[in-house]
């Protein structure tokens, strides 16, 4: 199965509030696709939105954060 995430699930998986909604469904996610149960698809300009939005939130982690996720 191939999924393309949106950004407010991609924010769950770097910034893991445990009182975000819905942050038990985005770390099920997270774990199917490193188990290699799932495949993802990400739009081209995900990087940027992501990249803002940690920026914004965690502005001294946002670097680290994004470099992680491009991993």
């Amino acid at each position: 199965m191939i999924i393309v995430p949106n950004a407010s699930v991609i924010l769950k998986w770097a910034l893991e509030k445990a009182s975000e909604s819905d942050q038990v469904q985005a770390r099920f996610l997270h774990d199917a696709i490193r188990t290699e149960q799932i495949e993802i698809r990400l739009p081209t300009l995900w990087r940027f939105e992501i990249g803002h939005v940690l920026d914004l939130r965690q502005p001294k982690l946002a670097k680290e954060l994004l470099r992680v996720l491009l991993a």
